[in-house]
């Protein structure tokens, strides 16, 4: 009896599967894009359950008996179709939980971890999290709202070197964490002259010419980015914490627990969002 029910979950879940792969294209039709991505998820969760049982499972079922088994659970499921959006909507609704779980955790040891450049008292009562990169035309176009939040709010702006889009962006996140750990008003002057410069940053000489405008001596800075451990696990950090979170680009922002993926086109987000946290 045992292996019979183990074998008949096993079939299921290998519906189960298959009736997720009709449901995507039908869902993203019928539904809207948003929950059609989340069937993905849950194929990939349970393909893995089904592999699981198969694996532990030998065959109890003949074929004819697995054939109306695989009949009774496939006319189930076309005839509530609902099952696979509530599963979507619960697997949503657990994803956003875990998320908000892993924000809680980061902006607790962000506050504590020295090696992280802030903006303003990292136990302001207001805390914003930017993942960013060098090369980013969007970071830079919202640098202006960021700035004003700095100016106009209690809040404590941490920034997320976040290199992915070219080398050179690796190597000049490496020099601004090596700037801030010699003098945190050279990071944040460095920090201004690459996100304001109109154009890409693509080689070495343009750092250079950054970093000696600010008043840094490069050569003693890039060797200490090039061999400190601090500063390389300091970056390897923030990958692993981007992607904990689901960053897929930037830039990405963290206010007060609310994220914003992408740019933003005007201030009042950043407001909207303190206004829903003072309640």
């Amino acid at each position: 009896m045992g292996k019979r029910f183990a074998m008949l979950k096993r079939l299921t879940l290998s519906f189960c599967k298959e009736m997720l792969m009709s449901a995507h294209l039908s869902l993203r039709s019928r539904l809207g894009r948003k929950l059609a991505p989340l069937t993905l998820s849950l194929l990939t969760l349970w393909g893995g359950a089904a592999v699981a049982e198969e694996e532990q499972t030998t065959e109890v079922f003949n074929a004819e008996e697995q054939a109306a088994i695989e009949q009774i659970v496939r006319n189930y499921l076309i005839s509530h179709p609902e099952i696979l959006v509530d599963t979507a909507r619960a697997l949503e609704q657990a994803q956003q939980e875990q998320q908000q779980e892993l924000i809680v955790t980061a902006i607790d040891e962000l506050r504590t971890n020295d090696l992280v450049p802030v903006r303003g008292n990292r136990d302001a009562k207001h805390y914003l999290i930017e993942f960013y990169d060098v090369n980013c035309g969007y970071c830079k176009v919202v640098r202006p709202f960021t700035h004003r939040l700095a100016q106009e709010e209690d809040v404590a702006i941490f920034y997320i070197e976040f290199p992915i889009l070219s080398e050179t962006s690796v190597k000049a996140a490496a020099l601004a964490l090596s700037l801030y750990q010699q003098d945190p008003k050279l990071y944040f002057d460095y920090q201004e002259k690459v996100m304001t410069y109109k154009g890409k940053i693509d080689s070495e000489d343009q750092l250079r010419e950054f970093i000696s405008e600010v008043g840094g001596d490069y050569d003693k800075i890039a060797a200490k980015a090039m061999t400190d451990i601090k500063i390389q696990r300091a970056l390897r950090a923030n990958m692993l914490l981007g992607q904990n979170l689901g960053v897929r680009g930037t830039p990405f922002f963290i206010l007060d627990g609310e994220v914003i993926r992408g740019a933003i086109n005007d201030y009042s987000v950043f407001e909207d969002i303190l206004k829903r946290n003072e309640k």
